[in-house]
């Protein structure tokens, strides 16, 4: 499956709705805006502090790492590895 395109799992009456920017927000999901758009640091706080979205709170820890994960990979950022360190290290 091509990772471009948008997506939602389960079956196809979910209630999915789409975002302004085309991509599709689970039905299950009560952000008014798509995961792509909520962005990677958004992605993070979710994890870092569970309490910070009340709609990030509703979804299961697995849905966070997994949206977390895709928004690491369409940002080319890792957000487990420290800035900190020196190249080549």
């Amino acid at each position: 499956m091509d990772a471009s395109l948008p997506h939602t799992r389960g079956v196809r009456d979910s209630k999915a709705r789409f975002c302004d920017c085309g991509l599709k927000i689970a039905g299950t999901d009560s952000h008014q805006v798509c995961s792509s758009c909520l962005g990677l640091e958004h992605a993070q706080e979710a994890i870092d502090d569970p309490g910070s979205c009340g709609h990030c709170a509703r979804l299961t820890i697995k849905s966070l790492r997994r949206r977390l994960a895709r928004q690491a990979s369409l940002s080319g950022q890792d957000p487990l590895m420290s800035t900190g360190w020196p190249a080549g290290n």
